[in-house]
């Protein structure tokens, strides 16, 4: 188990990244609450003490995750949040469940 930093929520806001015998899983917390964030990932809340360092946090992780097609939890999406970022241009898009890319291991192994 690891700690990302992703702070602009609340000042010490962190994601979690698990892994286990190559397997990864970023959980991303508050990072984003609504789909609409991905497809607008500058849009920001009211609920965001730093609304700049939260924009860039959540750009930040959304990207490495789309990127290295590192599956993710999302406990704002619908249950069981689990799924992967897809990039869309310059913003982002949610694949629900954990089907495998090419070359990836299992996640849930």
């Amino acid at each position: 188990m690891h700690t990302v930093d992703a702070a602009g929520h609340t000042p010490g806001h962190t994601a979690i990244l698990l892994r286990s015998r190559g397997a990864r899983l970023l959980c991303l917390g508050d990072t984003f609450y609504d789909p609409l964030q991905l497809a607008h990932p500058d849009w920001r809340t009211p609920w965001d003490h730093d609304q700049v360092r939260s924009v860039a946090a959540r750009r930040r992780l959304l990207a490495w995750a789309a990127d290295e097609g590192v599956p993710v939890h999302a406990y704002h999406l619908p249950f069981p949040g689990l799924g992967r970022i897809e990039r869309r241009g310059g913003a982002f898009a949610w694949r629900p469940g954990l089907q495998d890319r090419p070359g990836d291991s299992d996640p849930l192994r």
